[in-house]
């Protein structure tokens, strides 16, 4: 890749990066970088296994950059600071690991890549969770008796940004969606698709509004229907559209940092289930 493009691409990344920081900063820890939803760390992972190793230095001023801009350096300056730099190191690393150790290919293309890629996105999380607030606990930044729920929310707000953002960022690179023999997007079927996704949604906010986790099973229905209607690209994009619906919820309605985590839970099997289920199609 020439110079010129790898600079414009390691810009474009920063930028990217830092406006998914600003948007999925919903329910955070204190003045940290430990949401429900955390789609950054995914692009993180797909710049690195589709263009390589190289830019990682694109990645540390990128999650610098979101410390300072969306969070305004924290009220621990220093300990922030590491901590970022850790978390991308981290993040480095489990990209090295996918592509070198384990020969992952990004274009996903074997039901092997995608486990690959859940596997770092629930294992490799965990290490980088327990390192990032490990830090800002010894530091006092954040008191002792809440570092496992921290630890806990960041695990799975950086799982779900992996699986959601990394799949739909790999899946765009390798060419077109939905050419193929699964079966080509129709408007009709696409239209009734989504408004089958809203109405799990409006189940799960409205009509389950004093138990949210109760109609939660609803939306698997539409998320079965499109990938095997769709196969991959199908789950990625439903994957995509109802955890968007999920963050709209939460800010409409309202909820206790607690709740969302229970859901996003939830939302963390839905991930693995259609992005494995839409493999195998």
């Amino acid at each position: 890749m020439p110079k010129g493009s790898s600079a414009a691409l390691a810009a474009c990344y920063i930028v990217a990066y830092v406006a998914l920081d600003w948007v999925s900063y919903l329910h955070p820890v204190a003045p940290f970088a430990i949401t429900p939803w955390n789609p950054p760390p995914g692009l993180t992972i797909a710049l690195l296994t589709i263009a390589g190793l190289r830019f990682w230095p694109a990645v540390v001023v990128a999650v610098l950059a979101a410390e300072l801009l969306v969070r305004g350096g924290g009220v621990y300056p220093a300990s922030s600071v590491i901590a970022s730099v850790v978390f991308a190191a981290g993040y480095i690393a489990v990209s090295g690991l996918l592509v070198h150790t384990f020969g992952f290919d990004a274009r996903l293309r074997r039901l092997r890549d995608l486990i690959l890629l859940i596997g770092a996105a629930v294992n490799g999380t965990v290490l980088v969770a327990a390192a990032y607030v490990g830090i800002l606990v010894g530091a006092g930044a954040l008191p002792f008796e809440s570092g496992l729920s921290s630890a806990m929310q960041l695990w799975v707000g950086d799982a779900i940004g992996i699986i959601v953002t990394a799949s739909l960022a790999m899946l765009l690179v390798r060419g077109p969606v939905f050419d193929g023999p699964i079966g080509r997007w129709h408007a009709a079927e696409a239209a009734l698709q989504a408004a089958t996704v809203v109405g799990a949604l409006v189940a799960v906010f409205v009509v389950g509004a004093d138990d949210e986790a109760k109609y939660f099973y609803l939306l698997f229905l539409p998320l079965v229907w499109v990938s095997l209607r769709h196969g991959l690209p199908g789950a990625i994009l439903c994957l995509l559209f109802t955890q968007v619906g999920l963050v709209v919820g939460f800010r409409l309605v309202g909820h206790p940092p607690a709740s969302v985590l229970d859901l996003q839970l939830l939302m963390l099997a839905i991930a693995i289930t259609g992005l494995l289920l839409g493999g195998a199609v």
